[in-house]
């Protein structure tokens, strides 16, 4: 199943349209508190998609 990772966990209380669409098309929706890149790399890594607000998606993670 794929999955997407909310990356930074800055708005969200209940569920959302991210989740909400996720979960229409069978698509496992995770939800993490990243603040560094080795935060972003350790947790969603293996992820088909990752969302983010404030997470800084730099080379650096893209490329690990």
């Amino acid at each position: 199943m794929p999955t997407v990772v909310l990356a930074d966990r800055f708005r969200l209380w209940g569920d959302s349209i991210e989740q909400e669409v996720c979960r229409q098309h069978g698509v496992e929706f995770r939800i993490e508190n990243c603040r560094t890149d080795d935060e972003i790399i350790e947790r969603c890594g293996n992820a088909d998609g990752i969302i983010t607000a404030y997470a800084d998606l730099n080379r650096h993670v893209i490329e690990n």
